[in-house]
């Protein structure tokens, strides 16, 4: 640039002329500039690294939490497929030991011990649909729900002190046994021979009929005519002889 006063060549950042020695006054302007732009700058890059390191800790706990995620998708994932892992090998050896299991259930059902033979199908993993077991299709189903009733009147009439009992929960659990028992009355039979399933049913009908007098207060006739009622009929003669017995 030129000195406006005597036209030598200037440097912009000279604050006098080094040949007449006037004061730069474009100098001075300039310095004035830098400062005003060094410290907005600085304000900037502040404004800038706060925003950067605000954003970058989001970001590293937003990436946290996703692979929280992941790894739990993994985990519910590794447990369900083992969980069917399992359930398919059991399934294969019971197959396998059928012969065996079969001779024990039907033990039990000989015995009319149908509690131990509810247990045993649970603790073998044996339910309705497992393959070589499909002339249990009823009596599996029907026995599972039977040992729920009777938990269920054992738990009124041996409560613990923590038990809090909800009347409903007997509805529930005679509702779902009796709907068992009329699939086999009314669906296409599952089973070719249907004889030993219905004699089966029977006597496990007799056993729940002689609970639900002992523990609920029915007369015979009550206790007989429960399957032929609806859930709400059969939930209200329960509750009102419960609570005249009370």
């Amino acid at each position: 640039m030129k000195c406006e006063f005597c036209g030598s060549n200037l440097d912009l950042e000279a604050e006098v002329c080094p040949h007449c020695g006037q004061i730069n006054r474009q100098a001075k302007q300039h310095v004035e500039d830098m400062k005003r732009y060094q410290g907005a700058f600085a304000d900037t890059q502040k404004d800038v690294y706060t925003t950067v390191r605000r954003y970058s800790d989001i970001t590293v706990r937003v990436i946290i939490i996703a692979v929280l995620v992941v790894i739990l998708a993994i985990l519910m994932l590794v447990k369900s497929n083992s969980f069917s892992i399992w359930l398919e090998a059991t399934r294969a050896q019971n197959n396998m030991q059928k012969d065996t299991h079969r001779a024990i259930m039907d033990e039990y059902l000989e015995n009319e011990d149908f509690l131990g033979f509810a247990d045993y199908c649970n603790d073998k993993m044996i339910d309705e649909f497992t393959d070589g077991f499909e002339d249990y299709y009823y009596i599996c189903s029907t026995a599972y729900h039977f040992q729920q009733v009777y938990t269920e009147l054992a738990n009124r009439a041996f409560p613990l002190e923590s038990d809090v009992y909800i009347d409903e929960w007997l509805g529930e659990t005679l509702e779902y046994y009796y709907q068992s028992v009329k699939r086999a009355d009314t669906e296409r039979p599952f089973v070719e021979d249907m004889t030993l399933t219905k004699k089966y049913l029977q006597e496990m009908e007799e056993q729940l009929q002689a609970l639900l007098i002992t523990y609920c207060h029915l007369t015979e006739e009550e206790a007989a005519g429960l399957k032929e009622m609806s859930k709400s009929e059969r939930n209200l003669l329960v509750e009102r002889r419960l609570s005249n017995a009370e």
